[in-house]
């Protein structure tokens, strides 16, 4: 029976599984699914309807309130954005004890991430099951099929747990045994040799700096670091600084002189995020490879741009209405270039912030060569916030799904490294001021997922398209047979 009740029980499963990523928690994304699934098992539409509403506003609410810093209006539209999409969740009917429907309840759950992720504007993909996922068994799914297999099995799995409380099955312990099993022994893609890796995260910059001054200061603390820290940094093959790390205007001018100075010092290669402005261009979010006496003598642009952060969406219609829109002046120009850059004859695959999300690049990476992963970010907008904490856990999926090492350099935190095979090697601590070196694994291989990127999504679009008309069809019968019995009615009488 749907009731208020429902709707309070709805949000907080929401709660629960938002919490899940707070503490990197499987076993709360399970138990939030199982009791999504038992709400909705048997109801009719419009009670399906306000129980997975009130589900998604449990979860998307506390989830992204860190966008809240650019203002509510924002936090509320990325909400609704999202939320948008659990209208096909809504559409699915669920009976109980039907295997048909725990797999078309998974399928749907897992296109939506899949559709979430891509669109609109290169989509958003936050909040994936597979995030807190990381730490357990389930996240071995990605090496077949990344974050969209990892959703599969985690909602297979869920929905048989939902109906094991009230009817204890050898069946459906079976199935979620094998489960385990199978995720046990999926194959790794074998480790080969070693870099040693230097990051230097300059801290917070308070609001006591202006805002005309703070890059200068951003760089005078990202300089500062990585010279009190000298001779640890010459340990490392090569150095790593944030995304954001200084605004150029050429490559020529006075801070260019600085970096090159701090990179003399050290005499290792550094990889600097540098945001280049050019007096007759449109600014371009770089990931520069800086060589000692030489300078830049590689680059890659951001090809993954932030709507709304680097660049506005629909600007004639949004910039003359919305006065804030006025701090995005000019749009970034993405990237179309090499995005692996070589150093000591190694291939480093590099992602700036919101793109170590981006599964098409990271496949791109692996696929070019890479052999590690690498993202410079700037997270100082969300200081205050658990966005960087989020973003480190979404980088820790993406180094186990692509089996590769992943080291961050962010401004203000999180940054460290991250093994291969998801283990949390080294990190500096929120809004320190830290310079390490850290030991990383190369790899060669390729997984399954990797070698074959868009196989697994294909044959889920194609299933969900089955299910859905397969249900409009069922719709349509049974307002043909209703209509056709109320004519046989009006003729007898």
């Amino acid at each position: 029976m749907f009731n208020f009740r429902t709707v309070f029980k709805s949000i907080f499963a929401g709660v629960i599984l938002y919490s899940s990523f707070i503490w990197s928690s499987w076993v709360l994304v399970l138990f939030s699914l199982a009791w999504l699934y038992r709400l909705l098992i048997d109801q009719p539409l419009k009670a399906r309807f306000w129980i997975v509403l009130s589900f998604g506003l449990g979860f998307f609410v506390p989830l992204l309130r860190w966008i809240a810093v650019l203002g509510t209006d924002a936090h509320a539209l990325l909400v609704l954005l999202c939320l948008s999409f659990f209208i096909f969740l809504a559409l699915t009917p669920v009976e109980a004890n039907s295997t048909r429907g725990k797999i078309e309840f998974a399928i749907i759950w897992a296109a939506i991430e899949l559709l979430r992720s891509n669109f609109p504007w290169g989509g958003f993909s936050w909040g994936l099951l597979s995030y807190p996922a990381s730490s357990s068994w389930l996240a071995q799914y990605a090496k077949i099929g990344g974050s969209t297999l990892v959703a599969i099995v985690s909602v297979l799995v869920a929905t048989n747990l939902a109906e094991l409380w009230k009817q204890q099955t050898l069946r459906k312990l079976v199935l979620m045994l094998v489960a385990y099993l199978l995720a046990v022994v999926l194959p790794s893609p074998p480790v080969g040799d070693s870099l040693k890796v230097g990051i230097v995260q300059s801290g917070v910059v308070g609001s006591e700096v202006s805002e005309y001054l703070r890059p200068a200061e951003v760089l005078r603390r990202q300089i500062a670091q990585t010279v009190a820290h000298k001779e640890t940094l010459r340990e490392a093959d090569f150095v790593l600084w944030p995304e954001n790390s200084v605004n150029l205007t050429s490559f020529q001018d006075s801070a260019a002189f600085q970096i090159q100075n701090a990179v003399d010092v050290v005499n290792k290669p550094f990889i600097i995020g540098v945001v280049l402005q050019r007096a007759d261009e449109a600014p371009r979010n770089l990931a520069v490879l800086w060589q000692p006496k030489l300078g830049p003598t590689a680059s890659y642009a951001k090809k993954h741009l932030v709507p709304f952060g680097e660049y506005l969406p629909l600007r004639n219609l949004l910039a003359s209405r919305i006065s804030r829109f006025d701090q995005i002046p000019a749009d970034f120009a993405a990237g179309s270039g090499d995005s692996i850059v070589e150093v000591g004859g190694h291939k480093i695959g590099l992602a700036i912030c919101f793109e170590v999300a981006d599964q098409d690049h990271l496949q791109q990476l692996v696929q070019g060569g890479a052999e590690l992963l690498v993202t410079l970010s700037n997270n100082a907008t969300y200081v205050a916030t658990n966005q960087p904490a989020q973003q480190f856990q979404i980088s820790r999926f993406s180094s186990l799904a692509h089996q590769r090492s992943m080291v961050i350099a962010t401004t203000t935190g999180t940054s460290g490294v991250i093994a291969s095979n998801g283990q949390i090697v080294s990190r500096i601590g929120h809004n320190e001021g830290a310079a390490i070196v850290s030991e990383v694994d190369l790899v060669k291989g390729k997984t399954f997922a990797d070698r074959n990127p868009l196989r697994l999504g294909l044959i889920l679009v194609v299933l969900a398209g089955l299910c859905y008309l397969e249900r409009i069809s069922q719709f349509v019968q049974r307002r043909r047979g209703a209509a056709s019995r109320k004519d046989s009615a009006d003729r007898v009488v």
